[in-house]
């Protein structure tokens, strides 16, 4: 079986070796943020918007102690030395470790991991190509969805959930019937040729997302951040994440969205590849 590259607090090492302290506070209270990288080409997709986000999760969690140029610098190590086609560098910073008390210690060393996988060149292919299935899920998450931590139990639940409909994913949706987003997506929606999306606030700032908002714009689409309810009447859906990229949803439980995936999502997902293609090139 083939290793996985990573760097633990700066020592190289294999995934499959590594052993993180028991008294970790990421494991023991998911006090712990983490950001997922693509990789196109061997090149990080939106490296800059990525780590800005980072940053923004360690400051609202109080994470302190991240030496930023090193940190990129061993992005760039795991880069030049494997060359990956495609692949998804995943980075996890904890507050560190010591004793177990929910009150952190001050001046606590933070646990950084960052690791290499390799992807299919488009592990969404298939899913793209029929449209995915969804379920809708009550959102019963924090309020600190906006923050990238790694307390993932609702996800963890909610993929469950979609797996006994023999779905691909969940929405979650709040009190009122308010969509927020699926389980490691964003949720667009075309209706009468306008794109929607929730606004931000009870959501994760999508990277894919902000990308998507711009596009829709330069092709001279009507786009509008608005409040969507789970009962509103849409022509099409669609998914975006650093994986999942764009990717139409077709079906919402026993609902059918359009006939298939959607002529404005392909559209999209055209402007969102050649986006790719664009700031991958190496010069």
């Amino acid at each position: 079986m083939s290793q996985t590259p990573a760097y633990w607090n700066g020592e190289f090492c294999h995934l499959e070796e590594l052993k993180i302290p028991a008294l970790d506070r990421g494991y023991l209270f998911g006090d712990a943020v983490y950001e997922v990288i693509r990789v196109y080409k061997g090149r990080p997709f939106l490296l800059t918007s990525h780590l800005k986000r980072l940053e923004a999760s360690l400051q609202s969690t109080e994470i302190q102690g991240v030496l930023w140029d090193q940190l990129e610098a061993r992005l760039w190590h795991l880069l030049d030395d494997f060359k990956p086609d495609a692949a998804t560098l995943y980075i996890q910073i904890s507050r560190g470790a010591a004793p177990r008390a929910h009150l952190p210690q001050k001046g606590l060393k933070p646990n950084e991991l960052i690791y290499l996988t390799p992807l299919p060149k488009d592990p969404y292919a298939q899913k793209r190509a029929r449209g995915m299935k969804a379920v809708w899920v009550p959102d019963l998450r924090s309020q600190m969805v906006a923050t990238k931590t790694t307390n993932l139990l609702p996800n963890v639940l909610a993929s469950l959930a979609a797996e006994r409909e023999a779905a691909d994913t969940a929405i979650f949706y709040r009190e009122g019937g308010q969509i927020t987003e699926a389980v490691h997506s964003n949720v667009f929606v075309v209706k009468k040729g306008q794109v929607l999306t929730p606004p931000l606030g009870p959501i994760l700032p999508g990277i894919t997302r902000e990308v998507v908002l711009r596009l829709a714009s330069s092709l001279g689409l009507s786009v509008k951040e608005k409040a969507i309810s789970i009962q509103e009447p849409v022509d099409e859906m669609f998914l975006t994440g650093t994986l999942s990229e764009i990717c139409p949803v077709t079906q919402v439980g026993d609902k059918r969205i359009g006939s298939g995936p959607g002529p404005i999502t392909q559209k999209l997902y055209e402007a969102f590849c050649r986006e790719v293609a664009i700031q991958t090139s190496v010069s």
